[in-house]
Parts: C-alpha cells; structure tokens; sequence
C-alpha cells in the first residue's frame, strides 16, 4: 500500500505545485515577464515530464497488483480532469506572455 501511497502523493504535489506555479506566473506576467516564463516552465516540466512519469508508474503498479479495488480507476478521472485544467491553463497563460513580450 506504501507504492500506491507514495505514487499517488507525489502526483498530487506535482499538479499542485504546477497549480501554484501557474497562479504566481499569471499574477505577475506583466510586471516580471522573464519570472513569469521561468514559472510557467517549471510548471510545463511538472505536468509533462514528472506528472506523466509517475502516473504511468503508477499504472503499472496497478496492473501488476491487481485486486477487488483499482486503485488506477478510483483516482483516475480526479487526477486526470486535474491535470487537464491545469494542461489547458498553462496554454492561455503561454499565449498571453508571448503576446505580452511581444509589446
């Protein structure tokens, strides 16, 4: 139970720490655009790389352990809509930094 356990904590720490990453980019873009980028792509490295990394671990921990409660299936849809909100804000404040620099 550890494995699941540790897997599972790591994944939420790197959605919410992309979150908060996300959340300082956005607030100071206009005034610190070059520290707004840096947080945006530490935020990029966590949901692309680490996040992923650690999901698919963790689904192969699933698969290998199978029993009456998939742990894969319960955290699932939680995890993955999170992800993707976070997928998708990441985007917009990409798109607005490069606009942003532009002027």
């Amino acid at each position: 139970m550890l494995a699941y356990k540790a897997l599972y904590r790591k994944m939420m720490d790197d959605l919410k720490d992309a979150g908060m990453w996300l959340d300082w980019a956005e607030q100071i873009m206009h005034e610190y655009p070059d520290y707004a980028e840096f947080l945006l792509d530490s935020a990029e490295e966590r949901l692309e790389k680490t996040f992923t990394a650690t999901y698919e671990h963790f689904e192969k921990l699933c698969k290998e352990h199978k029993s009456d409660l998939c742990m894969d299936e319960v955290v699932h849809d939680h995890i993955m809509e999170w992800h993707h909100a976070l997928k998708m804000k990441h985007e917009c404040l990409k798109d607005k930094e490069e606009k942003w620099s532009k002027k």
